[in-house]
């Protein structure tokens, strides 16, 4: 006789709702994915009462109980982690998190570049946790500034 786990159902803040997975209990059991940005939160919800859940890295986010079938997660800084929830009967359910910078943020740095280097083209793209910076500018010194601006998003690469 097969057994059936519900993986959960996710609903992000933005009120979309997110996919259920069920899954044989004999089966492996695939992390479900999920994003959020920083200063972001999403809700996970569970059919079953969650008996203790894990962050493996609390830096990028804050996983936290707001009643026996759901967690609160907030995005706090750019990156990967993982969060395993077990619920009472002990299926365990894994979720590989990325947590994306917020467009907002990224927009800012580009507005600032374009007010202090009004006559350069400078491009600014953010991909797996790092920032890319492309373009020309004057001097050695004006890079180093755009350097500078650019690394209040994190990790930087000058191209």
């Amino acid at each position: 006789m097969a057994t059936l786990r519900l993986a959960g159902i996710i609903f992000a803040t933005t009120g979309l709702l997110g996919t259920v997975c069920a899954q044989e209990a004999a089966a492996p059991s695939a992390p479900g994915k999920l994003t959020v940005t920083v200063g972001k939160s999403l809700i996970i919800d569970s059919p079953m009462k969650i008996s203790r859940i894990s962050v493996a890295n609390g830096e990028l986010i804050e996983a936290v109980p707001v009643n026996p079938k759901e967690v609160l997660i907030n995005g706090k800084a750019p990156g990967e982690t993982s969060l395993i929830i077990w619920q009472e009967g002990g299926n365990r359910i894994p979720y590989d998190l990325t947590v994306r910078i917020s467009p907002a943020r990224l927009d800012v740095v580009r507005q600032q570049l374009a007010r202090d280097f009004p006559n350069e083209e400078i491009n600014v793209t953010y991909e797996n946790e790092t920032a890319f910076v492309r373009g020309l500018v004057k001097d050695v010194t004006s890079a180093d500034r755009v350097m500078a601006m650019t690394a209040s998003l994190g990790k930087t690469v000058n191209l």
